[in-house]
């Protein structure tokens, strides 16, 4: 069985003239990328991981010196971290099982013919498209305690769903 190329380079095209080969085109694409993900994601991440092993601090002009573990140990026995931990586990929780269960809600009904199926899915893929910004000040006027439309519908009165701790954690995940 003969191999098959995915491309072949068109012999009339400009790059073939300059003498350029799928390989040498691909390349022109993916080494900047490369080049540019290894600077600005890779590096700094292996810079300040190796900081962390050391007392390090970009206030003091002292030099560093290795402390090894230390900082790890400090902050696995603070007890803020370990409340910080389970915010952030509750957060998940919410926030991922929310979206596994209305996203294959939503699938399930898009995969059905029916009227206005094509607006429906414009619809609900507009907040996706959406400026981060302008999705969350959106939110910020459906929970306002004074005149948001959520605590009309469920009547509520003035509850404050972003000010109350007991509140904003879940409606912080509704809204992602």
């Amino acid at each position: 069985m003969a191999s098959v190329a995915l491309t072949n380079l068109d012999p009339a095209s400009r790059a073939a003239a300059r003498g350029w080969s799928d390989l040498t085109i691909r390349n022109m694409f993916i080494i900047p990328t490369l080049v540019f993900l290894i600077v600005f994601n890779i590096f700094p991440l292996i810079y300040s991981l190796g900081y962390s092993f050391t007392n390090f601090a970009a206030n003091r002009s002292e030099p560093w010196q290795f402390v090894g573990l230390q900082n790890y140990r400090e902050l696995l026995s603070d007890d803020h971290i370990w409340s910080n931990f389970v915010i952030t586990a509750k957060y998940v929780i919410v926030s991922v099982a929310g979206q596994m269960i209305v996203g294959f809600g939503l699938a399930l009904l898009l995969n059905r013919s029916f009227p206005m199926k094509g607006l429906i899915t414009t619809l609900l893929l507009l907040p996706m498209m959406m400026s981060a910004a302008v999705v969350g000040l959106f939110w910020q006027l459906l929970y306002s305690p004074s005149w948001g439309p959520i605590n009309y519908v469920f009547g509520l009165g003035n509850f404050a769903w972003l000010s109350n701790p007991d509140s904003a954690l879940y409606a912080v995940a509704i809204t992602d």
